[in-house]
């Protein structure tokens, strides 16, 4: 069952991450969301989970490079329900049809 949330712990952590008085912090939070990546093997979790992580610098080290290390050279969408438009970001490998003040203002609201 790859990438399937499946075992008791797992299905406990994602909990946690759902409720912020039980989570350990950001820190536990993005180690996490990480590790959830590594499991399902899915390119585009890659590219949208590091940008987010390096754009609200809430990475810890190692993991940014831990995700760059399984990007392959195609391109996706950071919003795969918008339009195919916006600036390229090599880093991620990413097309970003959000931009980063919208991303922000959805946080916020």
């Amino acid at each position: 069952m790859s990438g399937a949330i499946s075992r008791r712990g797992e299905k406990s952590d994602f909990w946690t991450l759902t409720q912020r008085a039980a989570c350990g912090g950001k820190t536990w939070m993005c180690k996490k969301l990480v590790e959830y990546a590594m499991m399902l093997v899915i390119g585009a979790v890659y590219r949208r989970l590091g940008y987010l992580l390096e754009l609200f610098e809430s990475a810890e080290n190692g993991q940014l490079e831990l995700l760059r290390k399984k990007l392959t050279a195609t391109y996706m969408l950071l919003n795969p329900m918008l339009p195919t438009e916006g600036k390229f970001i090599a880093r991620w490998r990413l097309r970003l049809n959000v931009s980063p003040e919208e991303i922000e203002a959805t946080i916020r609201s």
